[in-house]
């Protein structure tokens, strides 16, 4: 992974007390496996034809909806600290980049508002991870989603690797290969998710709002 760092969000506490969602939290976030995932297929019509309109990265551009996606709902930046429970301000998309000898690198790219920022950013980083393509550990910054992309198979489920007691809490999404449905293209996006931090309502909200930031693309 390249040595860059990003910046660690504001953040405020929940009042666990006083939160809608003690007694949930309570009783999932002690399970041994407490976490519960869903794959969708969405239309990425619009990105597609964007990029090669503009010949730019799909993957990139499926990254920067999905990264603003995730930052469009609350739950989805819930993290648990020991006994806090924190809700930051935004979270940094961190990826899983493939290499020609078919090993892959984490990259950790930074949160941009913009698409233009988003880009030119993430091009540099992929560039200096591709010179150096070795795995390293996986940041272990509280205000990320992780992120792989598996371009090969169209598959319909995904369950992703967890190290017990670490990073356990970050929601994990999973972009697949897309394909034709008459004359729309969709691809198949698994979210893997900590259930004592995100119900199926919320999961429902992060499709809605990727759908969204897709459709943004249209000419």
């Amino acid at each position: 992974m390249s040595k860059h760092t990003v910046s660690n969000a504001p953040y405020k506490l929940i009042d666990i007390d006083s939160w809608a969602r003690k007694e949930h939290y309570c009783f999932y976030k002690d399970y041994n496996k407490p976490y519960f995932s869903l794959t969708a297929d969405v239309d990425v019509t619009e990105i597609i034809n964007f990029s090669k309109r503009n010949n730019t990265s799909f993957f990139l551009l499926s990254l920067f909806c999905s990264m603003n996606a995730i930052n469009n709902v609350d739950a989805f930046r819930l993290r648990m600290q020991k006994d806090e429970v924190r809700l930051y301000d935004y979270c940094h998309p961190s990826s899983t980049i493939f290499h020609e000898n078919k090993t892959f690198t984490y990259v950790l790219f930074d949160y941009k508002t913009t698409l233009e920022a988003f880009l030119k950013s993430a091009s540099i980083l992929i560039k200096k991870a591709k010179e150096n393509p070795q795995l390293n550990s996986i940041d272990s910054l509280a205000n990320v989603t992780y992120y792989s992309s598996i371009p090969w198979v169209q598959f319909t489920s995904f369950t992703n690797a967890f190290n017990k007691g670490q990073s356990e809490d970050i929601p994990r999404i999973v972009f697949g290969k897309y394909f034709q449905e008459g004359s729309r293209y969709k691809m198949p996006v698994a979210v893997e998710v900590h259930h004592a931090l995100i119900d199926g309502y919320d999961v429902g909200q992060y499709y809605h709002q990727l759908q969204s930031e897709i459709n943004k693309f249209s000419i």
